[in-house]
């Protein structure tokens, strides 16, 4: 079973590709998402489609808190 996991305060430059590609180091993705809203602070947020529950699992906890261009996720 695959699981979309949001991700938020991403920086305004980060394209969907990168986000893809940061993920997918980690487990297997099967499709990302970043919409053009921004939020009030100008981050932005996203969605990265995971192949499992246990993949998702896994790259929660290896990513959360890191720095992706000039931003803590």
């Amino acid at each position: 079973m695959n699981l979309t996991m949001y991700i938020g305060n991403l920086s305004s430059k980060l394209h969907w590709k990168g986000l893809w590609k940061v993920y997918d180091r980690h487990g297997r993705v099967l499709d990302s998402f970043i919409p053009r809203k921004q939020v009030i602070d100008g981050s932005k947020f996203g969605f990265v489609k995971m192949g499992s529950e246990m993949e998702a699992i896994q790259v929660r906890d290896q990513l959360h808190g890191k720095w992706i261009h000039c931003s803590c996720i």
